[in-house]
């Protein structure tokens, strides 16, 4: 084999690679908002993300074909388990909620005419407060992780398939007010997941690795400063030898 044949071949296995890597990679959502924003379960709340690899979602959410913890909260009797969970993908998506992922855009996601899907899933907890006169509002970190796919069966025109694993955290927000009807528990009024970066290892590993510097050199400063202290004290200390007067 000549040497432009062999540079031509590890080309190609090099850039084969890269693209392995680049669809392995998953998505990290780093911003962005679900919303349900009336009382009552059957609802289309908006959402819209932003993410790694040009990741992006636009749409709504169908309430009464996915599962939203906190709007099954009935009844939402302090100091009970609140669920924070969510599971969306499929018939969950509204007809017009359209992804968007390494600048290729998916629209109708989870409909009969789109072979692509999403699906969200968290399943954290928290806890009912105290019953008061007037609405509150319980907020809680999350932790989402999901799959975007594409494209299973005989698509028209032909697409590759491929699956996209995903991670997402931030601070779910839930309104609760007084059930005037039951003045023992609350009622949902409003949903909001507030979706923010999860930091990477390599980044937590430096901030880390930079509050334990800092420590160690204030503790270097405390202990030279109290050496000194101690070399004075002792210099002021030590008695005076005595003057002898010659006889």
């Amino acid at each position: 084999m000549t040497r432009s044949a062999v540079l031509v071949a590890g080309m190609t296995l090099l850039c084969l690679s890269a693209a392995s890597d680049v669809q392995a990679e998953p998505i990290t959502i780093t911003g962005g908002l679900l919303v349900f924003p009336m009382a009552g379960r059957f609802q289309a709340g908006p959402i819209s993300l932003v993410g790694t690899r040009g990741f992006s979602v636009e749409g709504r959410v169908d309430g009464g074909e996915s599962l939203i913890g906190p709007l099954e909260c009935i009844p939402c009797i302090p100091g009970s388990t609140l669920d924070l969970g969510l599971d969306l993908g499929g018939p969950s998506w509204a007809a017009d909620t359209v992804v968007t992922l390494d600048g290729e855009t998916f629209t109708n996601i989870g409909s009969a005419s789109s072979l692509a899907n999403l699906f969200l899933h968290s399943d954290d907890k928290t806890t009912v407060p105290e019953l008061q006169n007037s609405p509150v509002v319980v907020t809680a970190p999350f932790t989402v992780t999901g799959v975007f796919f594409c494209c299973g069966g005989d698509p028209d025109p032909p697409h590759p398939p491929f699956e996209a694993a995903i991670r997402g955290s931030g601070t779910v927000s839930v309104m609760l007010a007084p059930d005037p009807s039951y003045r023992a528990w609350w009622k949902v009024s409003g949903v909001q997941y507030d979706f923010k970066p999860i930091p990477e290892p390599a980044t937590v590993t430096m901030v880390g690795g930079g509050l334990v510097a800092a420590a160690m050199r204030a503790r270097k400063r405390r202990d030279r400063s109290t050496a000194i202290q101690l070399s004075t004290s002792t210099r002021v200390a030590e008695p005076a030898v005595p003057f002898l007067r010659e006889t």
